[in-house]
This record gives C-alpha cells, sequence and structure tokens, in this order.
C-alpha cells in the first residue's frame, strides 16, 4: 500500500476514533408530531459539541491553553432560519422543515423542535440544538516537509463565521 493510501486510512481511523457523542447521548429527545395547534412561544436552548475519552480531554486542555472556550451558538442566529414564528400553526411539515433548515448549518450538528403542550389547543415550540465541533486544523506537506500548516475556527464568537489562520511555505526555487 502507498503512502497515499495509508494516509487516508489513518485519517478515517482518527475520525471515527475522535468522533463527538452521538446526540442521543448527550440528551436530545426526538419530538412528538405537531397537531394543528397554534405557536405561543418559541424557546431556544444550545449546546456545546460532546466528546468522548481522549478527545474531551484535549478539548479541555486546548480550552485552557488558548484561554478560548467554546461559545455556543447565538439564540437570534438560530431563530434567523427558523420558517415558523409565533401566531403560526405547527404541522408536521413545519416542524421538519424548521429542523432541516436549522441543522444545515455548517456549524450545527444536531437540531430538535419539540411542540410542548401549552394547553387549550396551543403549543411552545422547544428548539434544541448542539453545536458542530468548531475547532479546524489544516496541513499539508510537499517535498517531504511540512509546507503548509493552519487553524481556525468554525463558529468564532458563536456568530456563525469561520476564522481562520494559514502559513504557507513556498517552493519557489527548485
Amino acid at each position: 500500500m502507498n503512502a497515499a493510501g495509508r494516509l487516508a486510512i489513518a485519517s478515517v481511523c482518527f475520525t471515527l476514533t475522535f468522533a463527538p457523542v452521538s446526540s442521543e447521548s448527550q440528551g436530545l429527545v426526538r419530538a412528538r408530531p405537531c397537531r394543528g395547534e397554534t405557536i405561543t412561544a418559541i424557546t431556544y436552548s444550545q449546546r456545546p459539541p460532546a466528546f468522548g475519552g481522549q478527545l474531551a480531554d484535549a478539548n479541555r486542555l486546548w480550552s485552557e491553553f488558548t484561554a478560548l472556550p467554546h461559545t455556543t451558538t447565538r439564540s437570534d442566529l438560530v431563530a434567523h432560519y427558523v420558517p415558523v414564528k409565533v401566531g403560526d400553526l405547527c404541522t408536521e411539515f413545519a416542524r421538519h422543515e424548521a429542523e432541516r433548515m436549522v441543522r444545515g448549518q455548517p456549524y450545527i450538528a444536531d437540531a430538535v423542535v419539540r411542540p410542548i403542550d401549552d394547553g387549550d389547543g396551543r403549543v411552545r415550540l422547544e428548539i434544541d440544538t448542539i453545536d458542530e465541533l468548531p475547532l479546524v486544523l489544516l496541513g499539508s506537506l510537499g517535498h517531504g516537509t511540512l509546507s503548509s500548516l493552519g487553524a481556525g475556527n468554525g463558529n468564532f464568537g458563536g456568530n456563525g463565521l469561520a476564522a481562520n489562520l494559514f502559513f504557507e511555505r513556498g517552493f519557489n526555487y527548485r
């Protein structure tokens, strides 16, 4: 097997070994269906990514070293992608569409839109999100040496913005 094949296998193994904990084990409870009730309120709760094992320790050390703890995505940013508002009817199509729109953002790992009975044919929508791992690491080798290196954050300050620093060493003289 050539070096590229070994590197590809190592990358897949690294990804599988250090994958975030599943959303079900983080307490995201799947929603009951909407039944045409009137929406009285929409509440938001955001959670940082949760990790198990070695990556939990690495995440804690990175936060201590850089003094940059994870900032969860802002509620108003999540609200921007929710296609329903207070006073609308809660339909199953609208609930699924809201989940799809929020989950489609690159900084959100999972989202659940839950209707909570408010009495008398009304519901309150509870939108629960889990953030994606924000750390971005980049690097490449050229001519057997490190030719580029980069690091960044895929959800800088919880604002949904990517911020990266990148260094590249050129090989102009051959």
